[in-house]
């Protein structure tokens, strides 16, 4: 178990990271959100989306941040902590590494070969994604 004073730093770190990615990242998504020619585009689609995730994770990250701080982990049952980590990293990582993957293929297509990505990207498609 760490001490107390290392716990306090790390808690901090984490959880003033997750503040400034959330204060950096609502206005975005609120341009994104408000204007309709960027929200009709596949590839901003998919980047409200990812911010939207990435929101998700950072209050996650605000809550481990806390919990490191106060020591919550460490009276909590091992079955709770290992949902929560389980539930992080299926939802947050794995989401967000495969819908990264498609944006980029998305912006290669684009570039490459427009018509088959405006295909392969159209509304309908980029929804299921």
């Amino acid at each position: 178990m760490p001490s107390e004073t290392e716990s306090i730093i790390i808690g901090l770190i984490l959880t003033i990271g997750a503040i400034i990615v959330v204060i950096a990242y609502i206005p975005c998504l609120i341009v994104i959100y408000r204007d309709k020619e960027l929200l009709a585009q596949s590839c901003y689609m998919m980047m409200f989306v990812l911010g939207c995730v990435e929101l998700i994770a950072c209050s996650l990250h605000l809550y481990v941040g806390i919990g490191t701080m106060t020591g919550l982990f460490y009276h909590l049952p091992l079955k709770w902590n290992k949902l929560s980590g389980a539930l992080m990293e299926f939802f947050g990582w794995h989401y967000y590494t495969v819908s990264s993957t498609a944006l980029a293929f998305n912006r290669c297509l684009h570039m490459c070969a427009p018509n088959v990505g405006k295909v392969l990207f159209s509304r309908k498609a980029t929804v299921v994604i």
